[in-house]
């Protein structure tokens, strides 16, 4: 990696630039509001941000579809066109898209450091010189057709795993509840109180997402303690699942302007098969 390639800016990474910093402005802006919107603003963010997962979940499911059949069914054959993604595989992403968009304005309701959007911001260009370099290591091995979206694999699972990891490192040094010698009853209570926003809908998500994770504490406290390391181990599996599924759709999202980008040619490819 050379001077040139971190300073080196063409038109297409600076419009993937403007798209993520776009993106993470609206985010911000989201984690703002949602404290203080009515159900109807909910329910307008929630399917706006539906509908804009499922961009990249579509694309990404009829990519890895596409490349199976390449390997083994005829082009012509009226299967390949059969198979190859439709209205069904269309509806069973926006169906997933429905529920990372609710996990995703969950976890930005009980945002509260604006911190690490600052810090997102400040990151976009790393983001976007990421992807040049590993579509520029891929370039030489991967079909020309495949390029992209093995890149945007690459550097969803890489970033995926990477930020999991940092969140449980920093989970070491964050201060939980103290519920030792606490009644579940009385913590359930207690941190149900701490949950105060506008919209019914969304306190109600807030509300059973808090009894989860207080549960969780009390039990690592309290019953994992003295028992079966086992079921500590499992507690704690359960809240990195939790900080999985907010990483899933935001970096789902901030490859938006990466799969526009780059991806240009997707339709000509598709209308020739």
């Amino acid at each position: 990696m050379s001077f040139v390639f971190w300073t080196r800016w063409s038109l297409k990474d600076l419009s993937f630039l403007l798209v993520t910093l776009a993106l993470i402005a609206f985010l911000g802006l989201a984690a703002r509001l949602l404290p203080d919107v009515s159900n109807a603003g909910v329910l307008m963010l929630w399917l706006l941000v539906a509908a804009a997962l499922t961009v990249p979940l579509l694309w990404k499911a009829r990519r890895k579809r596409r490349g199976v059949l390449k390997a083994f069914v005829r082009p012509r054959s009226p299967l390949y066109r059969w198979l190859r993604g439709g209205v069904l595989m269309l509806l069973l992403r926006f169906s997933l898209a429905l529920v990372l968009s609710a996990v995703l304005l969950t976890g930005l309701a009980r945002m509260e450091a604006v911190a690490l959007f600052w810090l997102a911001l400040l990151l976009a260009p790393l983001w976007v010189k990421l992807h040049g370099l590993v579509r520029g290591r891929l370039v030489h091995h991967v079909q020309r057709y495949f390029l992209v979206y093995i890149t945007a694999q690459w550097l969803f699972w890489g970033t995926g795993m990477g930020v999991l990891v940092a969140i449980g490192i920093l989970g070491f040094y964050t201060p939980v509840p103290d519920l030792q010698e606490v009644e579940l009853a009385s913590a359930l209570a207690w941190s149900t109180r701490q949950v105060s926003v506008y919209s019914p809908w969304l306190g109600e998500l807030l509300a059973l997402l808090t009894v989860l994770e207080t549960t969780l504490y009390w039990l690592a406290q309290n019953l994992a303690r003295d028992t079966i390391w086992l079921l500590k181990l499992l507690i704690w599996g359960i809240l990195i699942l939790r900080d999985w599924l907010f990483i899933w759709p935001l970096l789902l999202l901030l490859q938006l302007g990466y799969i526009g980008v780059y991806d240009r040619d997707r339709h000509r490819h598709e209308h020739r098969d």
